[in-house]
């Protein structure tokens, strides 16, 4: 398929093909340039002209069906591909009229949305930021718990809000979730124009985030159970491990065909308690039916009113985060903070500041039962053992020196007698005697004992 060249007359914001050109206007908005381009559509940075700010404006427009025709017209690259363009045109319709009518301060609220020239446009307010990856990425060493929960109770919130519409996000990774310079964490990247496209005209699987896309989200397990709010909970867990350890999991299908090693269940990670890290193992669930079923029952095992279930220890860390697990293992931790964390941390920042939104999220309290041997610290079971193994191995050792020694004793004690005890083999129906020797020997040969008096 051949890419339009762009009109010369009208260059692309940014240079990207089949991109608007900078200065195009829609009503109030005019684009300034291009933000980001995918297989689905182009982003573009606009100025809303009647508020003097900036906005970001979405255009739908799926290159591997469409493209710009005279600078601004979106026309089809072959007619057969009308069905599954229109199919994607009206979810991403849809996605902005429900995005339109949610609010909740870590959705990205559309403001407008509209159809013109073949394709559809809806503009959301500016939620530039720091992304997950780049902050981390920042870090020196890994987040702690309070600055974890301070990210995830936005985002669950976000969650649940979009869940109980029937809404399931499907694109959900580091990259997709954006920290403001100030307020709550953002959601970005809605995706349902993709699965739609994916459905209909075959968007290949590539376009998945790797290690973040659950296993449901590619061909082969599509099959067995479709997306649901697990779906979003398996990638919000890949961005949480991500996070503890520097990589996200390994991809879906390698996982689906190769379990994981080690469990992140039973990893001692500083500043995290064992039951924040168990939340993200059941969460890293490759079984879809094994992970949370929805938000409630996620906030349930991470508020301690509930616990994992026994059987939903995941075993999720990749191969290569077992040396990065390890360093953030024995990292020592930072000072309490006196205040709730701030989400913006950076490496030359202090790390310990508001909770954005006013929101505090203390870390759960530890159950009163007793957890999981999985969960108990493994260096001080291997030092009890050693410890009595030793201890072991020293007695052993004692008994047989003291053995050696009284066999020493004894024949120095016989040595001093003068007397060599030996046995001589017993004939049938006598017992053995000993034998002296020399004169001891020949004397009683001479005088045998006295037989006793009846």
């Amino acid at each position: 398929m051949s890419t339009l060249a762009p009109d010369p007359a009208h260059p692309p914001a940014s240079g990207a093909p089949g991109a608007l050109a900078a200065g195009t206007r829609f009503a109030e908005f005019e684009v300034e340039h291009v933000l980001a381009v995918d297989d689905v559509g182009i982003a573009y940075v606009a100025r809303d002209r009647s508020h003097d700010r900036e906005v970001v404006l979405d255009e739908y427009l799926p290159r591997a069906l469409a493209q710009r025709a005279n600078g601004r017209d979106v026309v089809l690259r072959d007619a057969g591909a009308g069905a599954a363009y229109q199919a994607g045109l009206r979810a991403f319709v849809d996605e902005a009229r429900l995005l339109a009518r949610l609010e909740h301060p870590s959705l990205a609220r559309v403001e407008r949305f509209w159809e013109d020239r073949g394709t559809a446009y809806r503009v959301t307010r500016d939620a530039r930021g720091i992304d997950l990856r780049d902050l981390r990425r920042s870090m020196p060493y890994p987040p702690d718990e309070p600055w974890l929960r301070s990210l995830v109770g936005p985002l669950l919130g976000a969650l649940d809000r979009l869940h109980r519409e029937g809404v399931v996000h499907g694109a959900i990774a580091s990259t997709h979730i954006v920290i403001p310079a100030d307020g709550p964490p953002l959601l970005l990247g809605f995706d349902a124009a993709r699965r739609v496209l994916a459905e209909h005209a075959g968007v290949p699987e590539s376009t998945l985030s790797a290690g973040f896309a659950a296993p449901e989200q590619y061909g082969g397990h599509a099959q067995a159970r479709g997306l649901g709010p697990w779906t979003d909970l398996y990638a919000l867990g890949a961005v949480l491990h991500a996070l503890l350890f520097g990589v996200a999991p390994a991809p879906a299908p390698t996982r689906a065909r190769r379990p994981d090693s080690q469990g992140i269940g039973a990893r001692i990670v500083a500043g995290v308690s064992p039951r924040f890290v168990e939340a993200v193992a059941w969460m890293l669930e490759v079984r879809p039916e094994r992970r949370p079923p929805n938000v409630a029952a996620l906030r349930a095992v991470l508020d301690g009113v509930a616990e994992v279930p026994l059987d939903d220890a995941a075993t999720v860390v990749a191969a290569d985060a077992r040396d990065v697990a390890a360093d953030a293992a024995t990292t020592e931790p930072d000072a309490p903070a006196a205040a709730a964390p701030s989400l913006r941390r950076t490496a030359d920042a202090d790390l310990r500041a508001t909770t954005p939104g006013g929101a505090d999220h203390p870390p759960a309290a530890e159950p009163r039962h007793v957890r999981r041997w999985l969960s108990l610290p493994l260096t001080p079971l291997v030092a009890v053992l050693i410890l009595g193994l030793a201890t072991l191995v020293g007695a052993l050792a004692i008994a047989l020196l003291n053995a050696a020694e009284e066999r020493a004793f004894a024949k120095r004690e016989v040595a001093a007698s003068g007397v060599v005890v030996t046995t001589v083999p017993a004939r049938r129906g006598v017992a053995p005697r000993p034998e002296a020797s020399g004169a001891a020997s020949r004397a009683t040969e001479r005088h045998p004992p006295a037989r006793a008096a009846r």
